[in-house]
């Protein structure tokens, strides 16, 4: 099979090739592998670049998945460094011969940077440090509390305290105004009782007689 796509092209720039190239087309064939905070873009070869090498190059349009793509020019592999650990990044290629696009573009792939072993394992070792630390001083704490837990509950028992007027009632020295005046009240209401019995008992009598 012959490179049939560059034939029927514009330029026919693949028109010399007369064996069978099966691995050669116009749409770059790009391989992307992922490192802690940059990017590896490998492009196949192609039979562009056995005759046409000084005439053509890539171009590398990558960036944040969702995000509007930059454009990146090179004549081979290329590294994609800065990028954000953790971030989704994709990558997409096309070829341009002559100052002109040419062919298809790849198709867009799209992969996320992990972080390095050396952060991951510092991260780990920073997290299990954390935890034991916190589980020490919360064995601490808790046996430190049952220890003295008497004193805890002494310390946080509310102080007893008697309201002003029961102190003064019981020290001696509630006020005898108040008490002349309870007393007076108790008997008036009394006598009014009885004045009242009184009065109902007249009656009855006059009613008899």
């Amino acid at each position: 099979m012959l490179c049939l796509k560059c034939v029927l092209s514009f330029w026919t720039l693949c028109q010399v090739i007369k064996q069978a190239h099966p691995a050669d087309s116009c749409s770059p064939v790009v391989q992307i592998k992922p490192q802690a905070g940059f990017l590896m873009v490998n492009i196949g070869k192609n039979c562009l670049w056995d005759e046409h090498g000084d005439h053509c190059h890539y171009v590398v349009n990558y960036g944040r998945e969702g995000e509007k793509l930059e454009e990146y020019v090179s004549k081979s592999p290329e590294t994609l460094r800065g990028l954000e650990i953790g971030g989704r990044y994709c990558v997409q290629v096309r070829y341009v011969c002559y100052h002109k696009p040419f062919g298809t573009s790849s198709s867009l792939q799209c992969v996320s940077i992990p972080e390095s072993k050396r952060t991951r394992h510092t991260r780990i070792v920073a997290i299990s440090v954390t935890l034991t630390m916190l589980l020490g001083f919360l064995v601490v704490g808790l046996a430190f509390i049952y220890r003295h837990h008497k004193k805890f509950k002494q310390f946080l028992r509310p102080p007893l305290q008697l309201p002003d007027h029961y102190r003064e009632y019981l020290s001696g020295d509630f006020p005898q105004q108040a008490l002349s005046i309870t007393r007076t009240r108790t008997y008036e209401e009394i006598h009014d009782l009885i004045s009242i019995v009184c009065c109902e008992e007249d009656q009855s009598d006059r009613e008899q007689d």
